[in-house]
């Protein structure tokens, strides 16, 4: 046999009995097999030995009704056992539509050890890996693969979930854009492989100048971006001279050969109403007043006046 032809299922019996109008009901449909494969034959075989054996009116009312009796209270015990039976069926549909509709799943308890639980534990498995496998992408899809921290669609949806929220959580916020300065020139007279190094290193001391409750992300080719929550301007500011005293102390500029230092556009957030790409789009300006400027230096825009409540 063919691993094609191990695959294929024939569905032959089940399509027929799918057919069928009544019971629709696929316990039912099995309970109907079992009292007809097994009651019948036995109500059947029981008349005709009745028929053919010389017993009075009343002994034979006796045995048909015993055997009535008998059959009922086997029905009932089958009706019980197989809807027991096919619990894990049950079981295994319920939790793969909630994983469907609400991505949640209570894994399958590990009993038995025939095709149901070899069923069981195969959907356990691939549920699994099918989480994990998501998670995988969201991270990749949310991580810069090069300096290892969030990337722009991360930064600006985690923000836009939190600013959205009270502003007791967030009020003042203030948004800083970074930019390593003279970047072009660092590529072309070390290399890319020395840009993507010193793009890490600034990286990784924009983190460590971090607090925990900040958004960090790179959000361009050498600009990153810094959401300090319920922090004021003159605050991120002192954070980021910090930022660039570290980027003095570790010695870039003199491990590399060339100036290593970053430009910063600060601006505050007070207002909860106004557009996200309003207050980068202030930043940002910011930004380019401080490289205006003669770079390696902060330049704060002052906030968007609040509108009236």
């Amino acid at each position: 046999m063919t691993g094609a032809q191990a695959r294929t299922i024939n569905l032959g019996i089940y399509s027929a009995f799918s057919r069928i109008p009544w019971p629709k009901s696929y316990f039912m449909k099995i309970l109907a097999v079992c009292f007809v494969g097994t009651h019948i034959p036995l109500i059947v075989t029981v008349i005709l030995g009745l028929w053919l054996v010389d017993l009075s009116g009343g002994a034979k009312l006796a045995v048909l009704g015993l055997l009535l009796v008998g059959t009922i209270i086997g029905t009932v015990a089958t009706i019980v056992i197989v809807r027991g039976m096919l619990a894990p069926v049950a079981a295994i549909d319920r939790n793969l539509t909630r994983f469907r509709d609400c991505d949640e799943f209570d894994e399958l308890p590990q009993v038995g050890n025939d095709e149901l639980s070899d069923l069981m534990q195969t959907v356990n498995t691939v549920v699994r890996r099918v989480t994990q496998t998501r998670k995988e992408l969201e991270a990749l899809s949310f991580q810069d693969d090069l300096v290892g921290i969030g990337n722009r669609r991360w930064l600006l949806g985690r923000a836009s979930e939190i600013l959205s929220r009270s502003e007791q959580n967030w009020r003042p916020t203030t948004i800083a854009l970074i930019d390593l300065d003279a970047f072009k020139h660092i590529n072309d007279t070390c290399g890319h492989n020395v840009g993507d190094e010193v793009l890490k290193e600034i990286s990784d001391i924009l983190a460590e100048q971090s607090r925990p409750t900040d958004l960090l992300g790179r959000i361009g080719g050498d600009e990153f971006c810094i959401i300090f929550l319920k922090c004021r301007a003159q605050e991120a500011e002192a954070a980021i001279d910090r930022m660039r005293a570290a980027i003095e102390t570790r010695g870039l500029s003199t491990r590399y050969g060339v100036p290593v230092s970053i430009s910063c556009g600060l601006t505050e957030r007070h207002d909860s109403k106004e557009d996200l790409d309003e207050t980068l789009a202030r930043a940002d300006r910011a930004l380019y007043a401080a490289k205006a400027a003669g770079r390696n230096r902060t330049q704060i825009a002052p906030p968007a006046a609040t509108s009236a409540t």
